[in-house]
């Protein structure tokens, strides 16, 4: 799990995951995002002391939030840069995307947020400089998140048991049962990702990524999104993988099925190059060499385990037609 606007409250679950104490991803965070509220930067030590308090908690990166000046945000980069770590960055319009890409940003997210048409001057510089390209579809149209609505309206949420399993009842009912609907010529979110098949053909990096949405499922919706702009399932599937172990700097770790990285892998029931959305068909998960069960994760191998059932499951009956 990459999150680049993670609270305070990450650094424990992922010490409490890595004791063995909690079940859990991997997790790679930034910390909360530097904004101008969380950072007043005046001088590249104040830079430096924002980026230094997440890095020592064990922060990989650090993402840069919508600072005003350049040089505020040349300051991010090289406090980041001293301290040994990636920078990513909130992507804005397009100018302040190609003057952070020129000052050596590694990711930019939400790349671009505007609806504007990209021309070949810009892909090449996304292409040419290696700097990850995350057009966050799910979270396109910033007014209205159309990317997620557009799956509520044309897929039935909510009668995904996997969903009805981690979710209450309310959360899922409040999430498929009462959101903005769209006359399905008006949606326009794809617009907001155009780039990314010209600039992933131009031999640079793009990656899928999310925004909290619904998780578990949104990151599959991103996925199905980019074929949408144009790309193969193969394509696809490495910009859920590899691009972005490689935009982390960790491919050498994982990202694909190679002796000597770490044994994370997924195990589908069904071919997702045939169809994208066959990436939905879970049967396992691996972690670490550790099986588990894809639609409840409960542990099959190296031993049997059940997954400790949530606290939460209780509270309160399932609304009349809700999936238990």
């Amino acid at each position: 799990s990459r999150d680049v606007n993670a609270s305070t409250d990450q650094f424990h679950y992922r010490e409490l995951i890595a004791a063995g104490r909690m079940l859990g991803p991997r997790i790679f965070m930034t910390g909360p995002s530097q904004t101008t509220r969380a950072v007043k930067i005046e001088r590249f030590e104040d830079a430096l002391a924002g980026v230094q308090r997440y890095v020592d908690r064990g922060s990989i990166s650090t993402k840069q939030y919508m600072q005003p000046q350049r040089r505020q945000m040349q300051w991010m980069l090289q406090a980041a840069d001293q301290l040994g770590i990636n920078t990513t960055a909130e992507g804005g319009g397009v100018m302040r995307q190609v003057a952070m890409i020129l000052d050596g940003y590694t990711a930019i997210e939400h790349a671009p947020t505007d609806v504007v048409h990209i021309y070949d001057d810009v892909v090449q510089l996304y292409a040419r400089s290696g700097t990850m390209y995350v057009p966050t579809l799910v979270v396109a149209s910033p007014s209205t998140y159309q990317g997620e609505l557009y799956w509520y309206q044309t897929t039935d949420v909510h009668a995904n048991e996997k969903l009805a399993h981690f979710l209450t009842h309310d959360a899922l009912d409040h999430k498929s049962r009462n959101s903005q609907r769209f006359a399905l010529e008006d949606y326009y979110f794809l617009e907001g990702g155009a780039a990314a098949a010209p600039i992933l053909h131009a031999g640079g990096n793009v990656a899928a990524g999310g925004h909290g949405q619904v998780h578990g499922l949104a990151v599959h919706w991103e996925l199905w999104m980019l074929e949408m702009t144009g790309m193969t399932p193969h394509e696809v599937l490495r910009t859920g993988t590899i691009n972005v172990a490689t935009g982390m700097g960790m491919a050498a770790d994982f990202g694909s099925l190679e002796v000597g990285k770490v044994a994370d892998l997924v195990v589908l029931d069904a071919n997702p190059l045939e169809d994208i959305r066959n990436s939905t068909a879970i049967r396992w998960v691996m972690k670490g060499g550790e099986l588990y069960e894809g639609t409840t994760l409960d542990m099959v191998w190296p031993r049997t385990e059940p997954l400790r059932a949530f606290k939460y499951t209780d509270f309160g009956p399932p609304r009349e037609g809700a999936p238990r």
